[in-house]
């Protein structure tokens, strides 16, 4: 009778699958470009992961890998359900204050912003920053990273003030910790052009003028003139010196008689 019952369990033991074997074969079809594969099999290992204990970190890793392949093959908002299981698992196994949850945020408001849904885009990227300032502090590259990453929200909703407040914020604290001079500075400031240009007219200015003229000659600076992927950026940033320049010349005064 002992021997009947230690068959049928371990009868029973090999039909259930191996979450560790699921997940490799999902990582393999990933890498076979069979995203719909892939995906079935990391639903199948995610429906196993569920049956066990809940601080098990392999739901964590299952959740993210089904968040992944929901947003290659556009399934935005099943991508957003599974990272938000992934982000849930982080605060109840390890705390508010895993140091990983900023990024989360951050990847959450990345697929908000494929849905064009900016509001809410906003809200994570400012959570995520208060969450990295508290972490670390303010004056810090991931903070700067997630300043550029509103600008672009900021962008998608036509909003050129503010995203080019997040952009000089952004720079601002890159110039402080890398140096201005430094190219890690070169997407921001491209940015920064586009957006002056779109604010047109006296707007693109908006703040301080003098700060403004020494941003951009400060880009020109960076951009090597060798390179051609560089030659149409120096030539929209002079163009906009050149503008700087017929703006602050003081107007003539009208000869007498």
């Amino acid at each position: 009778m002992l021997h009947l019952v230690l068959a049928l369990i371990l009868s029973c033991a090999r039909d259930q699958p191996d979450i560790n074997a699921l997940i490799a074969s999902g990582r393999a079809k990933q890498s076979q470009s069979d995203k719909a594969g892939a995906r079935e099999l990391y639903e199948q290992a995610w429906a196993e992961i569920e049956k066990g204990p809940a601080e098990d970190p392999r739901r964590y890793d299952i959740a993210k890998l089904l968040a992944g392949i929901h947003t290659m093959l556009g399934e935005y908002p099943k991508a957003e359900e599974y990272l938000q299981l992934a982000i849930a698992w982080r605060e109840a196994v390890n705390g508010k204050k895993d140091p990983k949850l900023p990024d989360e945020f951050v990847e959450l408001a990345v697929l908000c912003y494929r849905e064009k849904d900016y509001p809410r885009g906003l809200q994570l990227l400012r959570q995520a920053m208060q969450r990295q300032a508290e972490l670390d502090r303010f004056d810090s590259l991931p903070v700067a990273d997630i300043l550029s990453r509103m600008a672009v929200i900021h962008l998608g909703q036509e909003n050129y003030s503010q995203a080019a407040w997040a952009l000089e914020s952004a720079l601002d604290i890159r110039a402080k910790i890398s140096g201005a001079d430094h190219s890690s500075l070169l997407p921001d400031l491209d940015r920064l052009a586009t957006t002056r240009v779109k604010m047109r007219s006296s707007r693109y200015l908006h703040g301080d003028r003098k700060q403004g003229e020494t941003l951009y000659r400060q880009a020109l600076t960076l951009l090597d003139p060798e390179r051609p992927e560089h030659k149409q950026l120096r030539e929209l940033i002079q163009g906009i010196l050149k503008a700087i320049a017929s703006e602050t010349k003081p107007a003539k005064t009208p000869k007498k008689g």
